[in-house]
């Protein structure tokens, strides 16, 4: 039997964000049928909240999550010496401990093996990084909800891929989020991969994309920026987006009401 809302709200203490506890179990639907389930990594990690759950699914010993966040106080966050009023953490204060932190590298007191690396998921001395304490292994769930910038997300996808094995899932957050850019990173990287892939629109209007990696696809970062990168008036952008085969932005709010009704 996988966590249930009871044992998320328990994990959390305090969930004040009030959706994140549904949104959270639509993704574990996908993570712990996963077989084999080892290792995690995490692009963008907020408070380490989301860190927990993956603790929680993973086995004790051989299990590995390794997080990746440029935020500078991203350890204080974790450990809870700042309390942060974030929208990607479902509650507000960090609650790990520090095991040891050499350079970029942190790692925490679990029996799980939980690291933390400082730095720019985009730079490939970063991944490089993470790569190192791999070790040779490959991700079996990969989780993006980093910066949402155009580029950034779609770099971080090019560099990470390797990483993640055939049949591993990827889990792309805001998938429906738009930031300055008239199109969000997020939706991009998403878009560009090939079917089959499913979009879970949950009690927000941003939506999850899901997709398990195919072996021959490779995601090229410059392709997809110069293939999805528009700028323009409202209507222009509803037109490009039906032009690349994009969801109707107003098709996909009305969607994720249906979802909010539903989970109501």
């Amino acid at each position: 039997m996988g966590l249930t809302a009871q044992d998320l709200q328990k994990m959390w203490s305090e969930c004040y964000i009030e959706n994140f506890i549904p949104e959270m179990l639509g993704i574990l639907e996908h993570v712990e049928s996963l077989d084999p389930l080892k290792t995690i990594v995490e692009i963008g990690t907020g408070l380490g909240g989301s860190a927990r759950v993956w603790e929680a699914v993973l086995p004790p010993g051989e299990g590995m999550i390794i997080g990746v966040d440029k935020m500078g106080d991203i350890v204080e966050r974790w450990t809870g010496k700042v309390e942060a009023y974030t929208t990607c953490s479902p509650c507000r204060v960090g609650n790990w401990e520090v095991e040891w932190e050499k350079g970029p590298i942190v790692k925490f007191k679990s029996d799980r093996q939980v690291y933390l690396v400082k730095g720019d998921s985009s730079s490939p001395e970063t991944a490089e990084i993470v790569r190192g304490i791999l070790d040779g292994r490959q991700a079996d769930f990969l989780f993006h909800d980093g910066a949402h910038w155009f580029q950034t997300a779609c770099w971080d996808y090019e560099l990470f891929q390797d990483m993640l094995r055939t049949q591993g899932l990827l889990c792309v957050a805001d998938i429906g989020g738009l930031t300055e850019d008239p199109m969000s990173g997020c939706q991009a990287v998403y878009y560009a991969l090939p079917e089959p892939k499913s979009p879970k629109v949950r009690n927000h209007n941003q939506g999850m994309g899901i997709w398990y990696k195919q072996e021959d696809f490779v995601f090229d970062a410059q392709e997809t920026i110069d293939r999805f990168q528009v700028v323009g008036t409202d209507d222009e952008l509803q037109a490009r987006r039906v032009a690349i085969g994009l969801p109707n932005q107003h098709e996909q709010d009305r969607l994720a009401e249906l979802e909010r009704q539903r989970n109501k």
